[in-house]
């Protein structure tokens, strides 16, 4: 369509190669920080390190302009540090050694399987994700997506189940985001639904108790 895709989290959904197989698209820019940080995210990277791949014709594109005014204007705050380098560089390596991107595409059936049984549960709306991806949203009325009340904090309330039973998620609003670390193991995975089925059940409980489907 000559549209320009950038993507990100390529790694999580287990991709590789700059390309999104699985939707059958290319993605020509891809953004890189927490995943060559030794991190899960801004607020635990044990590293800073951030960066942006594009392709040949972008980079001539850029250098050329660049060349008309004598320096190439870019910078990211923590650009070339040699500490934040040597752990990417690490963190490539071990990816590479460990083929943690064909781990992660084993485990996919088993997360979306997971994922996509939520979805049955009279609590919840929809639950929807790829690869180690995922998000299950609450909702009121399961026929219509009707949703609670924000004031009646129901994702943060399946949120603090899950953390209850030893799963530490995040909700926005009334959606848990579920991101495992790529590292987990089928059982781990398993154990890990199993756990937030059972938080899911409890707040349903609660819902039920307290009447807030009627509110």
């Amino acid at each position: 369509t000559g549209k320009l895709l950038t993507t990100e989290e390529a790694a999580r959904i287990g991709l590789i190669n700059y390309a999104v197989p699985r939707e059958d698209l290319d993605a020509k820019v891809m953004e890189i920080a927490g995943a060559i940080a030794n991190g899960a995210g801004r607020a635990i990277q044990l590293t800073k390190r951030g960066g942006v791949t594009v392709p040949e014709d972008m980079y001539q594109a850029m250098l050329d302009e660049s060349r008309k005014i004598g320096v190439f204007g870019h910078g990211y705050t923590y650009t070339g540090h040699p500490v934040g380098a040597a752990v990417a560089n690490k963190v490539i390596e071990i990816y590479e050694r460990d083929d943690i991107v064909g781990h992660v595409k084993t485990l996919v059936p088993t997360f979306e399987g997971r994922l996509a049984k939520l979805a049955d549960h009279p609590l919840v709306g929809e639950a929807r994700g790829r690869g180690l991806l995922g998000a299950v949203e609450m909702v009121a009325d399961k026929t219509t997506k009707r949703p609670f009340d924000p004031k009646m904090l129901v994702g943060a309330k399946v949120n603090a189940l899950c953390q209850k039973h030893g799963v530490v998620l995040r909700n926005l609003t009334d959606a848990i985001g579920i991101c495992p670390p790529l590292i987990i193991t089928e059982d781990q995975l398993n154990d890990m639904f199993d756990k937030i089925e059972l938080a899911i059940d409890e707040a349903e409980a609660w819902i039920n108790q307290e009447g807030l489907r009627a509110a």
